[in-house]
């Protein structure tokens, strides 16, 4: 009973309320009406759950208080219509999800009229919009409200863009009219300016709601959870919220700001569908299904094509037919449609005949069967397409009026066409003499049968016609084509309901106060609703909790936001407190920090961009003379965007820090501080600009003026005095506070920050003789501020200022690039204070812009200053230095390579303070660490400045050696390390394990190639220390180690002297046959061949180097030929073979050095006699060998080669008679020969041309006849000597008698020989002693045999 009678209570206000007024309302009138909405207005804002959720109260909101609102929003009572909007607005905010029809009607009659200038041939009051505009305020402070709307009609194809066009109704009206045009709003300059203030308010409140429901997640509520939970919602139309008061009669909303704000959503949500598009997809398809509407107004069969191309519209004519009837709901142009439908393509007819056959004309008399046709197009203009219409509905009006007059379709179309003329001449005010009932008559006289047109049915048409013209039906958009077009175009659009009500706002208009709806609007809007409510009322009411819906609304309403923000802040120029728009900039400021927000967290980078360049555009510091308070609060409007918002700013930092730069220089001129240039500046000519880092050049593309160009002027006294007076409004701290709060930023955006300040900071410098440090000074700052980051992200933060350091290091400017060093160490110093873990190489990477400047720079100084950075780092943090070791030694190696002495000589004393007093520090880092050292030492030693460096620095690897022996840097196992864990551990660290050559081979490798250098000193010391630490710790090497230092480190040596005198390799040649005597077993058998080859080539192939080449085949073979198993005994003998045979060949070392031979013969012997009692066949190739040198001696006359090849062969053969008989006979001729009579006897000595022999052999008679000459007596001199020998060695044969008559006859002729020499006939004396031994040996075996 009680809801029943609040149901018929409510139903009763709602019929008072819609009492029609008389035209001067009397104040009794007037005061019903407003009690009337006052307690409907009560009933709505404290209505409980029964009547909010009641279907009833619903539909009674429905049926009566929507009529009442039509009707009231056009009362000239100011009251009435406050009233009435406070009320609508509560049935948005509380009913809204179960009006969506009514709301979606409604809304743009009582809002978008008033705010828009839509209400009539006059522009609507200033009251009327002060009353709109605080309803606006109202809804933007009830951001869920417009996101709603925003959602259900501007992204429903069917709906209107209520957010859209409320939104660019505000900014229309803070814009006002273009500077210098009349005003046509008929309001006084202090009202727009009110008005202006007001939409300036409302806007702003509206883009910090929407913000604000952005950062709450969407608006949702924290779950259990406390997160919270955002998305989509279908609502169910139940409200149990209290409703927001709207602005009371007379006054101002403001008052219940509070409790709007606290309004609770209408509707309980249920997920949406799955499936469902998201509503930036829903806004995009209707974007693209008006962009089709409006091609199709222009040009209708591309618009067609479009349409079914996008998906938007069947393609079956039936389709494309059901389209058009309901386009024009859509925004169709009428007329457009009827172009289409009139076309004579077979496509066209198709569809126009699915479009008629599709209509109903059952029970309709003849002209209202032509009005229902006509109501939804407009006939064609041309005669043709008139006729194909007509003909198919008079085809369709007599198929479905079967008992009509009309015996056929022939009658119909003519009296169609003749209808469509009367209505024409009737309604048309430029016909003058219009057409009579007798002259109507006459026209249809003899038109089908008789008695098929009666006179009766004419002339009731006739009267019909001419009292009620045909019209086209409400709604279309006729006469507004273009201008709907161009707002779609822009960015807008439109929807049914909207051009609906739009449209019907005609002539006929009860005006009002300029804000008539006159009663055929309210019933066509009734009917309408009416429709919606019989059929179902469309798709459901979605609530929306995504924050990203804020995307499609910001982009929906950005450009012309921003349009309307530039004119704002041009207009506070003057720097008045209201500027010349009429209101505080300070609102626009607001708007722009809202705008910059929901972009940036939205990632919509363009607006993101575009508003803050405008932003920076308005704080004028690029034009610091012209700076006034609104300036100033532009400023600190960017600073607050920079500290709250830097997580979204993304590559807009650069425009920040710029702004930044700029306002720190102004500061400075403010206070008189001495500018950088003053203290930085170069004297002269400014120098090219420095190479900047590759991130900088992908950031600057066209880069822009430099800042010292921007702000020179800025140091004027004038402007100076000006800044004084206007900064003083910032605080202190404001810019401290920005970099101060990069330790906050998350670690993309840090990345942003540090890389934009870094760019601004090189334009800063980029002018070298007005540098300025303001950005070098923030960098430093903010690598303290970060550097407690989490490793990941600091190395990325360092990858760019390590680029940046080495940049500003490399500038030319010297005092720049000095600051950014020593600003370089602090860093440096400052990351060493933290430990670091093994294995680890941040130090190498935090250090490594020292290298590259090093590298890069041509200033003496900057290296210099670089090499003391270093040193004061080492001595200050040694104990927490770790891979940070590896730059430091490249810094130095570079500075051994550097061009100036006092560098080098600089940086070799730091490491020599290095080596002496932190070795062990350098060891017990990283194992790698010991392997930089020495190539920094190496490094020192190929200095061609000072040989003095080069020494102390080769002794140092001596003493690197000697650490290394001791044990492997980084707790690596090596040298002696273990020797008493057993034999199996003993053996293992007698050699160097494979894994660990590495610590050994660049020591030894570099002292290998200083071997070779030029400087007798140098090289003298590092064959010193090479070899002495290769035999002093050689037995520590395992054999593959050996192989690869004797192939890459010691052959080396020799390789590099091919095809020279050899004489510095030579002097290693000893040294190389020592070392692998001693290590024969580590070295062999796989180097005994390259050493076997590199002495004969020695030997054999290089001028003066004969002897240290026989030489070392000797020593090899005494050294190592008790270990020499066959195969190495053949080896070393096939040498002296390849030697002997490579030597004495053309081109062999025997043409130069004669001597070779000679010495080659003697290696023979003596290796024959360390070889005897070895293999055979290593002992036949050096008689093989010594036979050869007989024999070349013999041939070329050279009598020392003969004697010398004939002894040692005489000492090979020994007791072998079958050898020793035949050349010891073959001797005694050759000596008997020269001493005869007539014989040359010339040696090779004495025969310049090699050619002289001798007789083999001679007549035992006459020896001794004549004078010799003087060669002959000195070449028995020489033999005498292998004489004597041949005759000791017959007179040792084991086995004489039997060989005895082979050589007795030849020992007889010595004995008759006077020339023989004294040493030859003591000889021969114990030679015939022995025979007689022999014989007497031999006769007492015949007696005892005798006897026997």
């Amino acid at each position: 009973l009680l809801v029943r009678d609040a149901y018929l209570v409510f139903r009763a206000l709602c019929k008072l309320s819609m009492k029609t007024m008389p035209d001067k309302p009397d104040p009794a009138s007037v005061r019903g009406k407003v009690l009337s909405l006052s307690l409907l207005q009560i009933l709505l804002e404290n209505g409980g759950p029964v009547f909010c959720g009641s279907e009833r109260f619903v539909g009674a909101i429905r049926q009566y208080l929507c009529l009442s609102l039509l009707k009231n929003c056009s009362s000239s009572v100011l009251s009435v219509f406050q009233l009435t909007c406070s009320i609508f607005l509560s049935v948005v905010v509380r009913f809204r999800a179960r009006l969506k029809a009514e709301v979606g009607e409604i809304f743009p009659i009582i809002m978008l009229r008033v705010l828009e200038g839509q209400t009539g041939a006059a522009p609507p009051s200033f009251p009327l919009q002060g009353t709109v505009l605080r309803g606006a305020g109202v809804l933007a402070r009830e951001p869920q409200v417009l996101v709603d709307l925003f959602v259900n009609y501007d992204c429903a194809v069917e709906g209107s863009n209520l957010f859209e066009r409320l939104v660019s109704a505000l900014i229309g009206l803070v814009q006002g009219a273009p500077p210098g045009a009349p005003s046509t709003t008929g309001l006084s300059t202090q009202q727009e300016s009110a008005l202006k203030a007001s939409a300036a308010t409302a806007l702003r409140d509206v883009l910090s709601g929407l913000c604000g429901w952005l950062d709450a997640g969407g608006g949702s509520e924290a779950g259990e959870d406390g997160s919270v939970h955002g998305g989509t919602e279908l609502a169910d139309g139940e409200a149990d919220a209290p409703a927001t008061p709207a602005p009371a009669a007379g006054g101002s909303a403001e008052g219940g700001a509070d409790e709007a704000g606290s309004a609770a959503h209408g509707g309980v949500g249920t997920p949406t569908p799955g499936g469902t598009p998201s509503i930036e997809q829903q806004k995009r398809d209707k974007l693209e299904f008006l962009e089709g509407v409006a091609l199709f107004n222009k040009k209708p069969k591309k618009g067609i094509k479009f349409l079914i191309e996008r998906g938007r519209v069947g393609e079956t004519h039936e389709e494309i037919a059901a389209f058009l009837k309901a386009g024009v709901a859509m925004g169709l142009d009428k007329t457009s449609i009827g172009e289409y439908l009139g076309e004579a393509e077979e496509s066209a007819l198709k569809v126009m005949h699915a479009y008629v056959d599709a209509l109903d004309f059952t029970g309709m008399v003849f002209d209202d069967g032509i009005r229902y046709f006509l109501q939804d197009f407009r006939l064609p203009g041309e005669a043709q397409k008139i006729d194909r219409l007509m003909e198919k509905f008079a085809e369709r009006y007599c198929t479905q009026n079967p008992e009509s007059s009309f015996t056929s379709a022939d009658t119909a179309y003519v009296l169609a066409y003749s209808v469509i003329m009367l209505n024409t001449d009737a309604h048309n005010p430029q016909v003058k003499n219009k057409m009579s009932l007798e002259g109507f008559l006459k026209n249809n006289r003899g038109v089908g049968e008789p008695g098929e047109l009666t006179e009766e049915l004419l002339s009731a048409i006739y009267k019909r016609i001419t009292t009620n013209e045909i019209k086209l039906k409400d709604g279309g958009v006729d006469s507004r084509t273009e201008d709907v077009a161009a707002g779609k175009a822009q960015g807008g659009g439109f929807g049914n309901l909207n051009d609906v009500i739009t449209g019907i706002f005609g002539a006929k208009r009860r005006s009002v106060g300029g804000a008539g709806l006159d009663e055929d609007a309210i019933a066509s809007t009734q009917e309408r609703l009416r429709d919606a409510a019989a059929g179902g009322s469309g798709s459901a009411f979605v609530v929306s909790h995504d924050p990203s819906v804020a995307r499609p609304m910001l982009e929906a309403v950005w450009p012309p936001l921003l349009a309307a923000l530039s004119l704002g802040f041009e207009g506070a120029a003057d720097g008045s407190a209201a500027g010349a728009q009429g209101y505080d900039p300070q609102l626009l400021l607001q708007c722009t920090r809202s705008a910059v927000r929901m972009a940036a967290v939205l990632g919509m980078e363009t607006v993101r961009d575009a508003f803050i360049t405008t932003l920076a555009k308005f704080t004028s510091l690029h034009e610091p003379s012209h700076m006034n308070a609104h300036n100033v609060n532009a400023i600190r409007t960017m600073l607050e965007i920079a500290e709250q918002d830097g997580n979204y700013l993304g590559g807009t930092w650069a425009q920040v820090l710029k702004c930044i730069s700029r306002l720190a220089h102004l500061q400075m001129v403010a206070e008189g501080t001495m500018s950088d240039a003053a203290l930085l500046g170069n004297a002269g000519q400014p120098q090219p600009e420095a190479p900047k880092p590759r991130w900088h050049q992908r950031r600057s593309g066209a880069r822009a003026a430099s800042l010292g160009h921007e702000l020179a002027a800025s140091e004027d006294p004038a402007v100076a005095a000006r800044l004084r007076g206007v900064l003083t409004g910032l605080e202190a701290d404001c810019l401290d506070r920005v970099f101060a709060g990069s330790a906050r930023l998350d670690g993309d955006a840090v990345i942003d920050f540090v890389m934009a300040l870094c760019a601004v900071s090189l334009e800063e410098l980029s002018n070298l003789s007005r540098p300025r440090i303001f950005s070098l000074q923030k960098v430093v700052e903010i690598s303290y501020f970060n550097m407690t980051r989490i490793r990941l992200v600091w190395s990325r933060i360092w990858g760019v200022l390590a680029d940046y350091f080495v940049a500003v290091g490399c500038n030319d400017n010297l005092q720049v690039a000095m600051y950014a060093i020593d600003s370089l160490r602090q860093l440096s110093t400052k990351f060493l204070e933290r430990d670091e873990m093994s294995k680890f190489n941040f130090q190498v990477v935090a250090l490594r812009p020292f290298v590259v400047i090093m590298r890069r720079s041509k200033s003496p100084e900057i290296r210099e200053l670089i090499i003391r950075c270093l040193s004061q780092m080492i001595q200050a943090r040694v104990d927490n230095v770790s891979s940070g070791w590896k730059s430091m030694f490249m810094v130095f190696t570079t500075a051994a390579t550097d061009d100036n002495r006092a560098i080098v000589k600089l940086a070799f004393e730091t490491i020599e303070h290095i080596v002496r007093e932190y070795f062990g520090y350098i060891t017990e880092t990283e194992a790698t660490t010991f392997t930089d050292a020495v190539n920094c030492l190496i490094a020192f030693t190929n200095s061609p400045l000072t040989v003095e460096v080069s020494l102390n620095a080769i002794a140092f690897l001596r003493f690197a050696a000697l650490k290394l022996a001791e044990g492997l840097p980084g707790g690596a196992q090596g040298g002696t390390a273990g020797a008493a864990t057993g034999a199996a551990q003993g053996d293992a660290a007698k050699h160097v394990a494979q894994e660990h050559s590495h610590f050994w081979f660049p020591l030894l490798a570099g002292l290998g190639e200083l071997v070779q250098d030029e400087r007798p000193d140098v090289r003298r010391g590092a064959r010193e220390v090479l070899f002495d630490t290769l035999r002093f710790h050689g037995h520590m090497f395992a054999p593959p180690f050996w192989e690869r230092v004797f192939t890459n480190v010691l052959f080396p040596i020799f390789d590099c002297e091919r095809g020279g005198g050899g004489a510095r390799a030579a002097e290693c040649v000893p040294l190389l046959v020592g070392l692998f005597g001693e290590f024969y077993d580590e070295c062999a058998p796989a180097l005994l061949g390259r050493v076997l080859e590199l002495l004969v080539e020695f030997t054999a192939r290089r001028p003066g180097c004969s002897k240290v080449g026989v030489e070392g085949l000797v020593n090899l073979c005494g050294d190592c030929g008790a270990k020499f198993g066959e195969e190495e005994w053949l080896a070393a003998a096939g040498a002296l073979a390849d030697a002997w045979a490579t030597s004495v060949g053309v081109g062999g070392s025997a043409e130069a050095d004669p001597g070779v031979a000679v010495r080659l013969l003697q290696a023979a012997g003596r290796v024959y006699a360390l070889c005897e009692g070895r293999p055979e066949p290593a002992c036949e190739v050096l008689r093989k060998v010594l036979a050869a040198g007989v024999a070349r001696g013999r041939a070329a006359g050279d009598l020392a080669v003969e004697i010398e090849a004939s002894a040692a062969l005489l000492g090979a053969v020994g007791d072998d008679a079958a050898r020793a008989v035949p050349l010891c006979a073959e001797v005694m001729d050759r000596y008997l020969a020269t001493g005869t009579s007539g014989a040359s006897g010339a040696g090779v000595q004495q025969q310049p041309d090699g050619a002289a022999g001798a007789p083999n052999g001679g007549d035992a008679g006459g020896l001794g006849g004549g004078q010799l000459s003087g060669a002959q007596r000195m070449e028995l001199m020489a033999r005498a000597p292998l004489v004597a020998r041949a005759l000791r060695s017959m007179g040792s044969l084991p086995d004489l008698r039997a060989h005895l008559p082979r050589v007795f006859d030849r020992c007889c002729a010595l004995v008759r020989f006077e020339h023989a020499d004294t040493e030859v006939r003591a000889a021969l004396a114990e030679f015939f002693a022995s025979v007689g031994d022999a014989v007497h040996i031999t006769q007492a075996g015949k007696t005892a045999n005798g006897v026997s």
